[in-house]
């Protein structure tokens, strides 16, 4: 567990957005109606990832309360960056993240700061998450909402590092002092994460697995909740392909952070061992449904993203060992 000292016990929100100005307003709007935050001091940071439209000011305008508000600006486009950008403008031990389409329910900023003000256990942390359409979402969205960061992430408030060991990055919650300790030790983002209209992935979770190699705990949470706006354009069969490509390469790297977390030998090899049960399975899969339309068939979105795994790994055969050494080297560092 990280100790917290020097930092004031608080909560800052970080909300990163890119052209948000349609969306920014109903977003705040749930934030100023907070409810029992009397003695908890909390923030709220809004980073402006290079937008062309009007978000900042929107939000300026929009945003009415003597909480303390904050508009910082990342050129830089891509999640990550704008996260750091957030963080780096935080003034409280406590960061939570929001995207500028999550919703989150009235108790959100007390809840978080309980969670670790009362937990010394407790390094991140993570909750549910009701997903509203913007129109009826299609039979197959169900199974795979996970993808969405949608659902719930546990059955029961608990410790969840050694059994699902990452945590959605929408409404991720964590103590600022782990942060600190992984940028100590080195660590940078391989993954990309969002950036504007590109649906790459995977930035939340190297996030958390940076925080499980420091030695941080990572909680799934019941009382934390929020509702994501999900647009119409975001509910077709061609997004969700583009999601599960973009989870397959990520999917990749994590399994390197995997391994040197658990001290692994010859990683390499059980990488490209590995492709081979999965290309069996992806190669087999598609020839027994060649003749059948895949569309609306959630099986296939999964046999997507081994197909893109697969492809990453043989891909990047000639930079994947200095990539292992890099995140072993970085787990060496943050876990001494």
């Amino acid at each position: 567990m990280v100790s917290q000292a020097s930092y004031t016990p608080g909560v800052s929100v970080v909300i990163c957005t890119y052209n948000g100005a349609s969306r920014i307003g109903t977003t705040l709007d749930h934030l100023l109606h907070q409810k029992d935050t009397e003695g908890i001091d909390w923030e709220v940071v809004l980073v402006d990832n290079h937008s062309d439209d009007n978000t900042a000011a929107v939000a300026r305008l929009l945003w009415v309360s003597e909480i303390p508000f904050s508009v910082v600006t990342e050129h830089q486009q891509g999640i990550t960056h704008a996260r750091n950008t957030g963080i780096a403008a935080a003034k409280f031990a406590f960061i939570s993240f929001i995207d500028d389409d999550n919703y989150v329910d009235p108790f959100w900023v007390r809840n978080v700061f309980y969670c670790f003000h009362q937990n010394p256990k407790i390094d991140g942390c993570g909750g549910n998450s009701e997903a509203l359409c913007e129109k009826t979402s299609p039979g197959w969205f169900e199974a795979v909402k996970g993808a969405w960061a949608v659902g719930r992430q546990g059955d029961a408030t608990a410790d969840i590092t050694e059994s699902r060991g990452t945590l959605w990055g929408a409404g991720i919650s964590f103590r600022r002092k782990c942060f600190d300790k992984i940028s100590s030790a080195g660590f940078r983002y391989h993954t990309i994460g969002r950036q504007g209209n590109r649906l790459s992935a995977g930035d939340d979770s190297e996030l958390c697995l940076a925080f499980v190699a420091a030695g941080c705990r990572l909680w799934y949470i019941e009382n934390l909740n929020l509702k994501h706006q999900i647009p119409a354009g975001r509910l077709t069969w061609n997004y969700a392909k583009g999601i599960f490509r973009g989870l397959g390469e990520s999917e990749l790297l994590l399994d390197l952070y995997r391994m040197a977390i658990r001290k692994k030998k010859l990683p390499l090899c059980r990488i490209y061992l590995s492709l081979i049960p999965y290309s069996i399975l992806y190669f087999g899969w598609r020839f027994l449904n060649l003749p059948h339309r895949q569309e609306g068939n959630s099986r296939y979105l999964s046999y997507l993203a081994r197909k893109h795994y697969i492809l990453k790994a043989l891909k990047s055969w000639s930079s994947l060992p200095k990539l292992m050494k890099d995140i072993r080297g970085f787990c060496n560092r943050v876990s001494q």
